[in-house]
């Protein structure tokens, strides 16, 4: 949960897909009989990202159900490969280089492109011609899939279509803490960081055994500023911190090293001096719920989006504390995307997979819930409504994955805790559009490779410790920065800055 993070959309698709819809060509395809006359399915392997809370007891369970239906209709069944959303980071490097058969990938906020550059992605283009129409379909009615996948004209990567779009920062707090406080809450109000301050302050004294905010972040490969400033605008932030410090000039600067990186830096740190934030948060193993459920911490800051908190996590009543403006923008390459690894042994066969998840309910909901009357039971089918078996939380199911990064999320069900349908939509109905000026901007980061790895390498050090408030800045930012610059930063910065003018100029932006 602590690793959550949210992708969003970007690229519009040509009218020459639309034609090819016209044909409506089957993409189904019966199993091969082999000279025996046994069903002869093609077998692919798609990963199965998970992290800290999801319950997979009856994963096993559930693949099976998923290939009762996958092998009769489209030939296909599907084998899980487990792996952990942070572990992924170095897992799939070296499963690809070691030309592992993989299938069908879910790059879970890692940069595309650095495995685009090393020719480990399969162009998506003819497989979704001809084996993934339903896809292309959404794509031109304008759902933008795409965006912040297409390379050279080439599209490798795909996101989920989406319930809702924008996001933004937020603090998740039980209602109770703000109702014993006399804390005024709106749902409208941005909380500044110095607000939040004073709310963690008046926690700290009425629960000076607690700490106030569950900032975790250990094992962080990614800054946790959005929790608390929203995204800030970048044509190539994913990519070595470079961000648009310019918006009149396109200006690229390294973000880290920012006034406003530092001054977040310097809050994290005094919330840490005072007592407000967990002292072993940069080291832990603990997930924050079950930190949050025996009372060390009493909040969790993460993105604001509604659901993202049932009830039930929390055991009681909660509202999220809004830190930042809701917007939406164009994708980056470092996104949710569903991916062909070139090491796929049936890479026909896992875009027909890849179709029928984006448009079976069936296949949506046994991912994300499990199967129906042994782990879920339906309430109201017609508004999609769904609860736990008695006896059973989030906590202690068999099966229970929290992501939903599996197929169409339009087509999932809820459970009766979770936030409805007409909230969601209200949330979307807030968020601000940013950064439009730059989409179809795609950073070719192939001359940077070896700077990229030894920035990211930097920040796997360095974030978790600064970002935790629990390391003196006068001595570690300098040395943060320095490093920074050692590992090549200012390059790869200077690399975007270059291919970003060279692509305003050809759009006359």
């Amino acid at each position: 949960m602590k690793k959550v993070m949210t992708g969003i959309l970007g690229i519009f698709v040509g009218a020459f897909l639309i034609v090819l819809l016209l044909s409506k060509v089957d993409i189904g395809q019966e199993p091969r009989e082999t000279t025996g006359g046994k069903k002869d399915y093609a077998h692919i392997i798609v990963t199965y990202n998970y992290i800290d809370g999801c319950r997979m007891d009856g994963l096993d369970r559930v693949t099976e159900e998923i290939n009762e239906i996958t092998r009769e209709e489209i030939g296909v069944e599907i084998e899980l490969k487990r792996v952990n959303s942070v572990d992924a980071f170095n897992d799939y490097p070296l499963w690809l280089s070691q030309k592992e058969t993989i299938d069908l990938m879910m790059l879970n906020f890692q940069d595309i492109t650095a495995y685009i550059d090393k020719d480990m992605m399969t162009p998506m283009d003819a497989l979704l011609e001809t084996d993934g129409r339903d896809i292309l379909s959404m794509m031109a009615e304008g759902q933008k899939l795409s965006s912040g996948a297409v390379f050279d004209g080439q599209i490798y990567g795909l996101s989920n279509p989406v319930v809702l779009y924008g996001s933004g920062g937020g603090l998740w707090i039980a209602k109770r803490y703000l109702d014993e406080l006399s804390f005024p809450y709106s749902e409208d109000h941005i909380y500044s960081m110095k607000e939040l301050g004073a709310l963690f302050g008046k926690l700290k004294e009425r629960y000076p055994d607690s700490y106030p905010l569950g900032q975790v972040t250990s094992g962080n490969t990614f800054s946790t500023y959005t929790y608390y400033h929203g995204n800030y605008l970048g044509a190539g932030s994913a990519s070595g911190g470079g961000y648009i410090a310019d918006t009149d000039t396109h200006r690229l600067a390294d973000f880290y090293e920012s006034e406003e990186y530092k001054e977040f830096l310097t809050t994290m740190r005094q919330w840490y001096e005072a007592g407000y934030i967990y002292p072993d948060n940069a080291f832990t193993d603990a997930w924050q719920q079950d930190l949050l459920r025996s009372g060390i911490i009493l909040s969790i800051p993460l993105i604001s989006t509604p659901g993202m908190f049932s009830e039930s996590s929390f055991g009681e009543a909660v509202v999220c504390l809004k830190t930042s403006k809701i917007t939406y923008g164009p994708g980056a390459s470092r996104g949710i995307f569903w991916t062909i690894p070139s090491t796929s042994a049936e890479p026909a066969a896992a875009m027909r997979f890849l179709n029928l998840m984006y448009t079976d309910a069936r296949i949506v909901n046994l991912f994300q819930w499990g199967i129906e009357g042994e782990d879920y039971e339906v309430i109201d089918r017609d508004k999609g409504i769904i609860r736990l078996p008695e006896g059973e939380t989030e906590e202690n199911a068999a099966y229970f994955n929290m992501l939903g990064i599996y197929g169409n999320q339009k087509l999932a069900y809820r459970l009766v805790t979770d936030a409805s349908a007409e909230e969601k939509q209200a949330y979307s109905d807030m968020a601000e559009p940013v950064g439009w000026e730059y989409e179809g901007f795609n950073f070719d980061s192939s001359s940077v490779n070896v700077e990229l790895s030894k920035v990211q390498e930097v920040l796997n050090r360095y974030l978790p410790a600064l970002e935790s408030g629990s390391v003196d800045l006068k001595k570690a930012y300098p040395e943060f920065i320095q490093e920074l610059k050692n590992a090549g930063i200012d390059t790869i910065i200077e690399t975007q800055q270059e291919q970003l003018d060279a692509w305003l100029s050809e759009n006359e932006q």
